[in-house]
């Protein structure tokens, strides 16, 4: 009698150890996709619905001294009269394309090449930069700001209007330099079709490059929301006076001056791609 309740009671606790085991493997798993969207979600930062949609672009670096494709097809980047300006690879012309402009390391030297206008569907691209504007162009003719300049739908902002996103603030720029927050509306794109929807420039930091950090902001990434206001009035003025606009401050011309003469000392690689470790 007392083996056979012992036995019942060993029983019913064995029972009861298989049962819990059972829920707590059932409470570990998660599917995998259920798991990849708590991470995106972690990852977006929406600070305002209605905030700004977000996405980088820079001017690429090519070493062209060497053209080596392996495989894929050459392609000549052409200006607004049909004549071959230099052939790169396949891929680097899509980038060139897809920023608006890539600087060539030539040969003869530096050259920056610049969208012009489009012929059917094919793009045009311009040399003849202004000697002020290393950084290259936007709307107008105007000088690129590397960091503080945003490209804009002009159907909602005007060429040199400011704004302020305080996220941006107290960040440490490769230059030195801490942001202040505040941007000027120096070029347009195609993409850009709300009042919210913003493009920030790089300089020549590539948008790729981890340490970009305007991509550890999470400005390259257009699930991101970040609060944004309109500056008007003499506080714009300043904004605008600070930075030179529509040209370059002098600061930023020593920087440029810099980072060209380093691209030019780069050794040649046997595929044009961008140099990732140029920094403004």
């Amino acid at each position: 009698m007392i083996n056979l309740r012992f036995f019942l009671i060993f029983f019913s606790v064995c029972i009861l150890l298989i049962s819990c085991q059972k829920r707590k493997a059932a409470a570990v798993f998660v599917k995998p996709e259920i798991e990849a969207a708590k991470s995106e979600e972690k990852k977006n930062k929406v600070e305002d619905p209605n905030g700004i949609v977000p996405a980088l672009y820079y001017i690429p670096i090519l070493n062209v001294k060497r053209l080596n494709c392996q495989g894929q097809r050459k392609e000549s980047i052409k200006n607004i009269r049909g004549q071959t300006l230099a052939e790169v690879c396949e891929s680097d012309y899509k980038t060139c394309i897809d920023q608006g402009a890539c600087l060539l390391n030539e040969k003869g030297g530096l050259r920056m090449i610049n969208f012009a206008a489009r012929r059917g569907k094919a793009p045009l691209f311009s040399d003849k930069i202004k000697k002020e504007c290393p950084f290259g162009l936007g709307m107008k003719d105007i000088c690129l700001d590397p960091y503080y300049t945003v490209a804009g739908d002009l159907n909602f902002h005007k060429l040199g209007d400011v704004i302020f996103i305080p996220s941006v603030r107290g960040v440490a720029l490769p230059n030195g330099e801490t942001h202040d927050g505040y941007f000027v509306v120096r070029d347009s794109g195609v993409n850009l079709k709300s009042g919210a929807r913003f493009d920030f420039f790089t300089g020549f930091d590539d948008i790729k490059d981890e340490g970009n950090v305007f991509r550890r902001l999470g400005l390259d990434n257009k699930e991101n929301r970040f609060r944004f206001e309109k500056v008007s009035g003499e506080y714009a003025t300043q904004v605008r006076v600070k930075h030179n606009y529509p040209k370059l401050n002098k600061k930023r011309l020593r920087e440029a001056s810099k980072v060209l003469k380093k691209s030019m000392t780069e050794a040649p690689m046997s595929l044009s791609q961008p140099e990732n470790d140029i920094f403004w």
